[in-house]
């Protein structure tokens, strides 16, 4: 049986992954707050606010660097020759992992929130949710049954398409290994599919154009990232280019993604204003798929070798992060707002880093902390569990000996 010390997430285990990539997932959790406090980048006489343009260019890739870090690890355990046999047992496996350590850790705070919903909104005081309780229990109804997360744990929506593409690991598992028939399907897809939404967004922007629909063939637009993370991982292993070039060919990447993005915004914008902008930021645009695949290159190029404890823990910290940052948006929001205030509305790229840096890092901070709490409580639930469960299995061979 385990010791306490391996349940307690706090005591260092070495570095279990790749610490570039835990940087790179640190880095899409401040994306993924920053998403979430954005501001606009229409000035109030039409113009456009560039570095704040620019800075939800950045934030586009938020979401999609987590798939694409997905896909670079997801497949790692069913690469040798008995990997069809392995296959089933690595899938329960992962399913184990997934419930264990991210599905039931967002069910917990989901009810907390649904629990604690008026006092974050400042409706009662903390001592008031115990003598009056009134939970709010739309939100775990919503997640759990309806797999439809809103309010403050909207940003589950990641948790719901991560189950959906666990669903299927088995038949991804199949095609992704680095073997010349299964490569040919594998890029065949990722290029037919890739091309099926640059197409959409060239009509998009000449609006004149007819889009094909071949969105019925590409099975889901999250698995192309899902892929575009294993292709990464493959690179990396087979590829003869030094360093210097690696991280050349990576930065060039993820700025023809990012900067593509960014003046067809403009483009978009001159040509038909505000209401119709924005098409560039969605998920579902090709120049994402390029950035975030730029960015994690450049992250895995540039930090190669990496060897960091603070950085592991952080990495493991995101998923917390992400689950209570939108409560802290709400429990902060008038502090963001004074924030704004001081930082003159983001009218300057100064005052805009400060704003995103300020809030965010406020944002981080506190959602790190109370995550903390609730990681080593469940810690020491499981902990309890198992410990039960020991004795339990202790007492009924000691009945059968008898």
């Amino acid at each position: 049986m385990k010791s306490l010390k391996d349940y307690l997430r706090l005591i260092p285990k070495g570095d279990k992954r790749d610490s570039s990539v835990e940087l790179l997932r640190i880095y899409a959790c401040f994306l993924v707050i920053f998403a979430h406090i954005q501001l606009g980048y229409i000035k109030a006489d039409g113009g456009v606010n560039t570095p704040a343009l620019m800075m939800k260019c950045l934030l586009s890739d938020n979401v999609p660097i987590f798939f694409t870090i997905l896909g670079y690890y997801l497949f790692t355990r069913v690469q040798g020759e008995d990997r069809l046999s392995a296959i089933p047992k690595v899938y329960l496996s992962k399913i184990k992992s997934f419930l264990v350590r991210v599905y039931v850790p967002t069910v917990i705070v989901t009810i907390l929130v649904c629990f604690a919903y008026s006092w974050i909104y400042r409706q009662k005081t903390f001592g008031e949710l115990f003598t009056s309780p009134d939970a709010n229990w739309e939100l775990l109804k919503n997640y759990v049954l309806l797999q439809s997360p809103t309010d403050m744990v909207g940003q589950f929506w990641y948790i719901v398409a991560y189950i959906k593409l666990l669903i299927f690991f088995p038949f991804y598992a199949v095609i992704c290994v680095d073997k010349k028939p299964y490569n040919i399907i594998r890029r065949g897809y990722m290029i037919f599919a890739f091309f099926t939404i640059a197409i959409a967004d060239f009509c998009f922007l000449n609006q004149t154009a007819t889009s094909p629909d071949f969105s019925g063939y590409i099975l889901d637009t999250n698995l192309l990232f899902l892929l575009i993370g294993y292709e990464v991982n493959l690179f990396f292993k087979k590829t003869k280019l030094s360093r210097k070039a690696q991280i050349i060919v990576s930065a060039c990447i993820f700025l023809l993604g990012f900067l593509l993005r960014y003046g067809l915004t403009k483009v978009d914008f001159d040509i038909y204003g505000v209401g119709n902008n924005g098409h560039f930021f969605v998920m579902e645009c090709s120049l994402v798929y390029i950035s975030s695949c730029g960015a994690l290159m450049f992250f895995v190029s540039v930090f190669k070798g990496l060897k960091s404890g603070i950085i592991q823990f952080l990495g493991e910290m995101t998923l917390y992060v992400f689950m209570l940052h939108g409560v802290m948006i709400r429990f902060f929001g008038e502090t963001g707002s004074k924030i704004l205030t001081k930082m003159n509305g983001g009218d300057t790229g100064i005052h805009v880093l400060g704003y995103y840096l300020l809030y965010g890092g406020l944002l981080y901070i506190t959602s790190m902390l109370v995550g903390i709490v609730i990681r080593e409580l469940y810690a020491l639930a499981r902990y309890g569990c198992a410990v039960a469960w020991n004795k339990r299995g202790k007492a009924e061979e000691k009945a059968k000996e008898n």
